[in-house]
């Protein structure tokens, strides 16, 4: 979990990572694993400029994002209350006292129901069909001992976690037309571990030939990247199109969703107004000029 520096500090959805960032500080103390802080090697002396332009725009504090050289050979940025967890933890604890509901269309329905089914969303709200759209991605699990000895996570265009459990975990792809009617779609592909392992040889990590597993899943995303949060056109209150950062935004999303649904004006969230920057009817008035 970490944030992306950019050269549109001030954008609404920049914002909204920095933002998301900061909120996950309570809710994930405990579930960090060894080897807190997020680096990012700069590529060049433009990227490191624009590092830099970042961090004065934002005006983070050093508690948040510092220069550093990881390596002594490349200066980037590291992000210290970034980090990486278990997804497994993070699911019981966002979870919280929740229960496990099933459905009977024959019955009335909960109110209000909240539908999270990523891209399965446009069932209830297919309204969201020109805005909602989805990517295929595959992660690699490595064995730890022919792996890189990362003493923090590093991101690179991929990422790499450090040694953990005996494990290291990299990835991942992106595959943005994939035959979506393909019945191995889930299935791990070897172009997608190889591009995995050139993706880390460019900032010179070798990864073992062989991944111990895979994983492949499909994410959701809003047309202009952001979130689609909120009800939509037919009247259904939805909270999708997280991409890949489903566990650092997910808190706060709950939050400005709540704050829709009862009314709360902004109950403990940053003074920004997000809720414009994430509804799913925001791209009505874009779309009619």
């Amino acid at each position: 979990i970490g944030f992306k520096p950019t050269k549109a500090p001030h954008e609404p959805s920049n914002r909204l990572l920095a933002a998301a960032l900061a909120h996950v500080q309570a809710p994930y103390h405990n579930l960090w694993l060894p080897g807190r802080g997020v680096y990012k090697p700069a590529k060049d002396e433009n990227e490191l400029r624009e590092f830099s332009a970042c961090f004065e725009a934002m005006g983070w504090s050093s508690l948040a994002l510092e220069f550093h050289d990881a390596t002594a050979q490349r200066t980037g940025l590291i992000c210290p209350v970034a980090g990486y967890l278990r997804p497994s933890e993070a699911i019981e604890m966002l979870r919280g006292d929740s229960v496990n509901l099933t459905l009977d269309t024959k019955k009335p329905l909960p109110s209000p129901l909240i539908w999270a089914l990523g891209f399965g969303t446009l069932q209830p709200a297919p309204s969201l069909q020109p805005y909602l759209q989805r990517n295929l991605g595959q992660i690699d699990v490595f064995s730890a001992d022919h792996s890189p000895d990362l003493p923090r996570p590093l991101t690179y265009g991929g990422y790499m976690t450090p040694r953990f459990d005996g494990h290291v975990v990299a990835g991942s792809t992106y595959d943005r037309a994939p035959d979506w009617d393909d019945c191995n779609l889930l299935i791990p592909q070897g172009r997608a571990h190889e591009h995995i392992r050139n993706s880390a040889r460019k900032v010179g990590l070798d990864l073992p030939a062989q991944a111990l597993s895979s994983h492949v899943s499909v994410r959701a995303f809003g047309r202009d990247h952001r979130p689609l949060v909120g009800q939509t056109k037919e009247g259904a209150w939805v909270m999708t199109g997280l991409g890949s950062r489903g566990f650092l935004t997910a808190p706060l999303l709950a939050e400005i969703l709540l704050d829709e649904i009862e009314g709360r004006q902004g109950a403990g969230l940053p003074t920004y107004d997000f809720a414009p920057c994430v509804h799913p009817l925001r791209f009505k008035n874009k779309d009619k000029s």
